[in-house]
């Protein structure tokens, strides 16, 4: 659209990276005696504006606080992959309670998570199931899964080939050869 640089930047600092309201925020602030004045620091322009609630449910849906998602968020300048790299890289910070000036609610937050999960060890799992490429080259061919299941009532377990609409109980030759040249493993503990 044209406008200058330092202008954009403002626009995105001022909106916390969100490049469609800092399109709106340039239009609604272009008569503004300062708008063309340096920017004093980027820090203190990027800890003044409130981080994208987008980014945040966005960081949220991966499985992080929302105090975790607007620490790193703040701590990146509102860049969505610097903020988790960051979040990836200080596991141990559950953010602050205060995200640039605004009380959160840490009653979700205050209850442990249980995650699940066991610590017995040795832990001990099998193949499940396995994606693999039936065909001469990745150019032509067909991708197959194959599962382990029960097939009868006794609870007795055998490899199901499934094949677009044909699923059918897969010989043992079929899963010797495709087994090692798998793209994708699943593993259930057992």
């Amino acid at each position: 659209m044209g406008f200058p640089t330092l202008r954009c930047k403002k626009a995105l600092l001022a909106n916390g990276g969100n490049p469609n309201v800092a399109v709106q925020w340039l239009f609604d602030h272009m008569e503004d005696p300062d708008i063309d004045a340096p920017i004093a620091s980027s820090a203190a322009s990027t800890a003044l504006a409130p981080p994208d609630p987008g980014l945040i449910s966005m960081l949220q849906d991966m499985g992080f606080t929302a105090a975790q998602a607007k620490k790193a968020l703040r701590e990146t300048g509102g860049d969505m992959e610097r903020s988790v790299d960051w979040l990836f890289s200080h596991p141990d910070d559950m953010g602050d309670a205060e995200g640039a000036g605004q009380a959160m609610d840490t009653s979700s937050e205050s209850k442990p998570k249980n995650y699940g999960g066991s610590s017995e060890l040795p832990a001990r799992y099998r193949l499940k199931a396995f994606i693999s490429h039936k065909g001469p080259s990745v150019h032509s061919g067909h991708y197959v899964a194959h599962i382990r299941l029960e097939i009868n009532a006794a609870g007795e377990e055998d490899w199901v080939l499934f094949n677009d609409e044909k699923v059918v109980k897969a010989d043992q030759e079929s899963v010797d050869s495709l087994k090692p040249l798998a793209y994708l493993y699943v593993f259930e503990r057992v």
